[in-house]
């Protein structure tokens, strides 16, 4: 076995110049596989917990101020799923508190708060525990919280907001903060509902009586523009998980090919003295081996450093999927050993003075 693994690295030093684009593909073909299934999932877990793509059948509506009686009257409506106020949130003493209505607080499936109860981004508060009695100054005053529970952030647009995030329920955050003014609300209508045919209605019943007028902010059109541009992206994604495994397999194949094909007068002398073929196609095997495992660690290296810049600048939440990512890897390296089959079955049925021709 040393004398094939010697065989394969003189072989690989020997055609350097002619593998080394077939190389440098395979590590490209490792980025783009990195990359597209990595940042696909953190894409997915983003949306499934950013608020506004949460309410895919939304409408945001405002005026100078949206009243109790407002909110009343919007509860009120069998088709709305939940509402809630985007300006519900307060930073006092380096902590971004948000207020959010049980209703949301369900689908993003945490647990229904208290007006003394209190969720922390896990992140951010790693030393804190479920069931704690937490102290947090308010307007100056120090007010005491359960701590129910975790949750994390995964918005960028909330990540790159200074200050630590925490959760209270909507009526746990007008009690605690004081504050029951707002402009603006987001209401998200059922799934089996169309919200445009609610729209006409709901402003025409807030404006009753009022001086200064609620008017439409958002349509249910630009959530859905959201959503088509996270679809693209994910079809885009998949183009370069599709493309990275294309471009490993058939450069996976080509450095087999080429490499028997350089070596075929090498390949002749050593069977002429006694070597067997099943041992000479072996080196060719290992030299693969060599070169793939090399490719794939220089791409997994290059992917995880352009990652953790993608990390840094737009603080998002990386997720690596270890299994999809190796799985896909995997699929590459067979799939150029399979094809890589085709050419080594062509070359063992050539006699030794046919492989000595040159």
């Amino acid at each position: 076995m040393k004398f094939e693994n010697w065989m394969a690295l003189k072989f690989i030093s020997e055609n350097k110049k002619k593998i080394i684009l077939p190389f440098l593909a395979i590590v490209a073909s490792t980025v783009l596989i990195f990359l597209s299934i990595t940042l696909k999932a953190s894409i997915t877990k983003t949306v499934e917990k950013d608020l506004r793509t949460m309410g895919k059948n939304s409408i945001l509506i405002g005026g100078d101020s949206i009243t109790s009686k407002d909110i009343a009257f919007i509860s009120s409506i069998p088709d709305v799923d939940y509402y809630f106020y985007p300006d519900s949130f307060k930073e006092d003493d380096e902590i971004l508190f948000k207020g959010y209505p049980n209703k949301l607080l369900k689908k993003m499936k945490l647990p229904e708060l208290r007006d003394s109860d209190i969720i922390l981004d896990k992140n951010q508060f790693s030393d804190r525990k479920i069931g704690e009695r937490i102290l947090l100054s308010i307007n100056g005053e120090r007010k005491e919280f359960f701590l129910r529970g975790f949750y994390e952030e995964l918005n960028p647009l909330e990540t790159m907001k200074v200050g630590k995030r925490a959760i209270l329920s909507e009526a746990g955050f007008h009690s605690n903060i004081g504050r029951f003014d707002y402009k603006r609300v987001l209401i998200v209508f059922k799934e089996s509902a169309d919200s445009n045919d609610y729209i006409p209605m709901i402003i025409s019943s807030l404006n009753i009586g009022r001086e200064n007028k609620i008017k439409l902010l958002e349509t249910p059109d630009l959530f859905k523009k959201i959503n088509k541009i996270i679809s693209f992206l994910n079809k885009t994604l998949f183009l370069m998980l599709a493309l990275g495994v294309g471009i490993g397999g058939f450069f996976t194949f080509n450095i087999t090919m080429t490499s028997l094909l350089e070596k075929k007068s090498s390949i002749g002398i050593l069977s002429a003295v006694g070597m067997s073929k099943s041992r000479v196609f072996k080196i060719f095997l290992i030299q693969n081996i060599y070169i793939l495992l090399s490719g794939l660690f220089l791409g997994i290296t290059l992917a995880s450093f352009i990652l953790k810049v993608i990390e840094m600048v737009l603080s998002i939440s990386i997720y690596f999927d270890s299994l999809k990512v190796f799985g896909f890897i995997f699929l590459i390296i067979t799939l150029g050993m399979l094809l890589g089959i085709v050419p080594i079955k062509k070359i063992q049925k050539l006699s030794i003075i046919e492989l000595l021709k040159v």
